[in-house]
């Protein structure tokens, strides 16, 4: 008995999944990462580090830098 029986969100109800973009490996090499579906481009995704900025004009997200 967990709060998802009150809540009932999931990604598909907020239209939202958190997805993998950027993966460092053991020995310290990096891969930027994304998708590309031929069937559904709206299910494109960003490669890289992505960063979310909020300012006066609102929240939005950005490539960033990885440091």
């Amino acid at each position: 008995m967990g709060g998802g029986l009150l809540q009932k969100l999931n990604r598909d109800t907020l239209s939202f999944a958190t997805k993998l973009c950027h993966i460092v490996y053991e020995d310290g090499t990096t891969r930027d990462v994304m998708k590309h579906p031929k069937t559904d481009s709206d299910k494109i995704s960003l490669p890289g580090v992505l960063d979310v900025v909020r300012n006066e004009q609102g929240v939005s997200g950005r490539p960033g830098l990885l440091l």
